[in-house]
């Protein structure tokens, strides 16, 4: 967590009140995440961008290509690979 964060949490806090401590968990809980927690976010991110990169390049290849190649004339010769 960052001290910044708990510093101007701490600052919101009315003076007159007393917090327990389920209560100080409750309002700092919503920012607070491990390390693992946001590497694990951040490799499922990467996923999902690498799956429709995928997805993009595979219609691409499969569909789009072939039907401009076909729209374009027949003499030109394009190699299979």
């Amino acid at each position: 967590m960052d001290l910044e964060y708990l510093k101007k949490t701490w600052e919101k806090l009315p003076t007159n009140e007393q917090l327990d401590e389920n209560q100080l968990r409750q309002m700092l809980g919503k920012r607070t995440k491990s390390l693992i927690d946001r590497i694990d976010r951040n490799i499922k991110i990467g996923l999902v961008v690498l799956f429709v990169l995928i997805l993009i390049f595979a219609l691409d290849d499969f569909l789009l290509s072939p039907l401009m190649l076909d729209s374009l004339n027949e003499n030109i010769t394009v190699p299979d690979w």
